[in-house]
């Protein structure tokens, strides 16, 4: 697979390098986390097999053998040889066919996948690029190939359909194009949240602010974190924290009363207050956010949290046997 064009700073990524946040290095990883292992699952992967992790404007990518591709997440409307295939459906490619993404109508991520995966060295057990190691072979440059693991198409194809992708809370919002489209007539996208170590330093006036107002994302949001414009949110008092540790999804408290979310490049430790972490459920939907959208967060108890989980875990491994048993008959 050859990058006719780069677009903007597309990576590879899988489900992120752990274990070494003790020696300050983040861990990385997908930032759509369903869409990564349900792309795998459909290719019947391994589920942290690398996947190309996009931006809008995509890159222009130039087939050189015969594989199976998948994509998924947001909808940049994909094109191959300039007709459209849809998201979430695996897909067979030849040698020569070119893949393009002509306009962002949902979401900000979109990723492919391909059966078997990408040929990819890994560094510290992941092939997650690091933007602060940069490491060559996980660069991504004009004109670069990329070899497949596997080549060759598959004989059946599988499709998760609309119906399926609610189920498995693959949806994602509109694209907002320019920060002041994105007003309080439009409904905001629900996130919800565990009430995290430092959540009870807000006055009883901020509690309410945060689970009753909404709250912008602004321009300043990457795979690093998002910041998050609002009402500003006072504490009860002034406290000096120690550093600690903090992972995707951790709501801290900035001096100014607002808030920023640390998403999957985010640093190892934080001293800010850490009001809250984001559900696993939903860091998917809060990914395919971008500058604009309004968010509204809604406190959730620890153990209807786990059971959201662990019901969205049990969907995929149904789905894969179900996938095996079509496949195999």
């Amino acid at each position: 697979m050859k990058f006719f064009s780069v677009g903007l700073q597309p990576t590879f990524q899988d489900s992120g390098r752990f274990g070494f946040q003790a020696s300050g290095i983040n861990p990385d990883g997908v930032m759509d986390v369903h869409t990564f292992r349900l792309l795998n699952v459909l290719l019947q992967n391994d589920e942290n097999e690398g996947i190309l992790e996009m931006n809008f404007p995509a890159p222009k990518l130039l087939f050189e053998e015969n594989a199976t591709i998948c994509i998924g997440g947001a909808d940049f409307n994909a094109m191959l040889n300039q007709q459209p295939i849809p998201l979430f459906k695996t897909v067979n490619v030849s040698t020569g066919d070119v893949l393009t993404f002509t306009k962002k109508t949902s979401g900000e991520r979109t990723y492919l996948a391909a059966k078997g995966g990408f040929n990819l060295e890994k560094w510290l057990g992941s092939v997650s690029h690091n933007q602060a190691v940069n490491l060559p072979d996980l660069k991504i440059e004009k004109g670069r190939s990329v070899e497949l693991k596997t080549s060759g198409r598959v004989e059946k194809l599988v499709w998760l359909g609309r119906e399926m992708r609610f189920l498995f809370r693959l949806s994602v919002p509109p694209a907002v194009q320019k920060v002041e489209d994105c007003s309080l007539s439009q409904p905001p996208w629900e996130i919800r949240f565990l009430p995290g170590p430092e959540y009870d330093i807000l006055t009883n006036e901020a509690k309410q602010k945060l689970q009753n107002s909404a709250f912008q994302i602004t321009k300043d949001a990457n795979r690093m974190g998002y910041r998050l414009g609002g009402e500003a949110l006072e504490t009860i008092k002034d406290i000096s924290l120690l550093s600690s540790a903090v992972t995707f999804g951790t709501m801290q408290l900035l001096p100014d009363g607002q808030l920023i979310i640390l998403m999957a490049s985010h640093q190892t430790t934080g001293g800010y207050p850490n009001i809250g972490t984001v559900t696993l459920t939903d860091l998917p939907a809060l990914a395919q956010s971008g500058s604009g959208q309004l968010i509204r967060f809604i406190p959730l108890p620890l153990l209807e949290a786990e059971s959201l989980y662990l019901a969205w875990q049990k969907r995929v491994r149904r789905l894969r046997i179900s996938l095996k048993l079509v496949i195999k008959s």
